[in-house]
């Protein structure tokens, strides 16, 4: 199925716009000879019109429709489309600009099926341009410390992985690690290494492993991240958020494939959340349609739990104490989150929250937390394939008093600067010698 970055584009029909294949046209009359010069003087850029639509019944379908409206609203520069499985979409895969999505439902007040109508701009190919990681090295003040060292990660199946800037030209570069998150590793370069501190990292990536790693934002929408469809699969309907004034439904979490951060709420609704025994002679059925969750399920002997085709039963494991502010950390050994444990006696809380930028490389948000009585600000910044949150004093904002200072430690990185990654590309026509 094709693909626009992360969002699925089924019975995509991709058409060159008639007008962006024009060129501009310069004109001259020949006065002696009566006639006229035509120059073709530039061609502009090709424009493609994607069209389909989204089957995927109520819920998943509104999910992707958001997050077409989000990307369209948001930052993201030279986002990839191609096809993973197959080459359906021909020449017109590459890298491209969201100039606007349409996204609508197939029928007046009907919601499980939705048509889409995108218009992109070409950005490049990969045989034109470079994906590429640009820094600006920056101190910043951090409020945990200063044990963390910079790094830059980006897949760890880029090649032909380069420093890159206009004075030095092109230098090789070599990673110091690379760190597994849910879905992919990730190799880390050290900015030391780079012949400036606003160089640019460029390689080669497959389009497929364009955008899993990434850093993001995602609406919950009050909801479990997976639930199940009419053929038992599981799906993820947590809602991407791309831009900044995007309106949530439920809990925003911060991403990065190795840290999970929920703001304004627990992962799920915990109020309800037990530990189930089914008891000697008993028998527990979750009934289609329906999905339950429990902390543990203990069947005692004589006792018979049943799930019956369409429902969906989901052990949350243990979890976290407080509901303003919670986390996970990804286990590569046990294969799932982790919970993060905040102090549930600290009586400093998180109050509002405020995202100031979204991107693929990097995520910047500010808390408002309150003691009942005094109020201080947070900037959190979150990198592409960190597990921790340089939490940093505002500027011209007092140093954070102990108390908050402790609560978001276990989310924390001790850190006293970063990089500031942001995603784009570079012409391979710069790089050349």
């Amino acid at each position: 199925m094709p693909r626009l970055y992360l969002t699925p584009l089924p019975d995509a029909d991709a058409q060159r716009a008639d007008k962006a294949v024009a060129s501009a046209i310069e004109q001259a009359g020949l006065l002696e000879e009566g006639g006229v010069a035509v120059e073709n003087v530039a061609t502009e850029n090709v424009d493609l019109v994607v069209e389909g639509q989204y089957r995927f019944g109520k819920l998943l379908s509104s999910k992707v429709a958001d997050e077409l409206d989000s990307l369209s609203e948001s930052t993201y520069v030279a986002l990839p489309l191609f096809d993973p499985t197959a080459s359906s979409l021909g020449r017109a895969r590459g890298y491209y600009e969201l100039e606007d999505a349409d996204v609508r439902p197939a029928k007046p007040n009907v919601e499980h099926v939705f048509e889409y109508t995108l218009t992109l701009t070409q950005a490049g190919t990969k045989e034109s341009d470079w994906r590429a990681t640009a820094i600006a090295l920056q101190a910043v003040d951090g409020l945990h410390g200063t044990g963390d060292p910079v790094r830059v990660a980006i897949p760890a199946s880029a090649t032909s992985v380069q420093w890159y800037t206009q004075a030095a030209g092109a230098t090789p570069a070599s990673p110091t690690d690379t760190v597994t998150a849910e879905f992919g590793d990730l190799a880390r370069y050290d900015p030391a290494d780079a012949p400036s501190d606003t160089a640019t990292l460029t390689y080669e990536l497959p389009f497929a492993d364009d955008g899993p790693t990434d850093v993001r934002v995602c609406d919950t929408r009050e909801r479990l991240k997976f639930a199940a469809t009419a053929s038992g699969d599981e799906v993820n309907v947590w809602t991407h958020a791309y831009h900044t004034g995007y309106q949530f439904d439920g809990a925003p979490v911060i991403d990065t494939g190795r840290l999970r951060l929920y703001l304004g709420e627990s992962p799920d609704d915990y109020s309800d959340i037990t530990a189930r025994t089914v008891a000697d002679g008993e028998t527990d059925t979750i009934t289609s349609g329906t999905t339950e969750l429990n902390t543990t399920l203990t069947v005692e002997s004589g006792g018979t739990f049943v799930v019956e085709s369409g429902g969906l039963h989901v052990l949350t494991g243990s979890l976290p104490s407080r509901t303003d502010i919670a986390g996970e950390r990804w286990s590569d050994a046990a294969g799932d989150w982790v919970p993060i444990d905040f102090d549930d006696a600290n009586p400093w809380t998180v109050t509002a929250w405020d995202f100031t930028a979204i991107g693929r490389a990097n995520v910047q948000v500010q808390l408002t937390l309150s003691d009942g009585t005094d109020t201080e600000r947070v900037n959190g910044l979150v990198e592409r394939g960190a597990d921790g949150v340089i939490w940093t004093t505002p500027e011209n904002a007092d140093p954070a008093p102990s108390g908050v200072v402790d609560l978001l430690a276990p989310a924390a990185r001790d850190a006293q600067s970063w990089a500031a990654p942001a995603d784009t590309l570079v012409a391979k026509s710069q790089t050349r010698d």
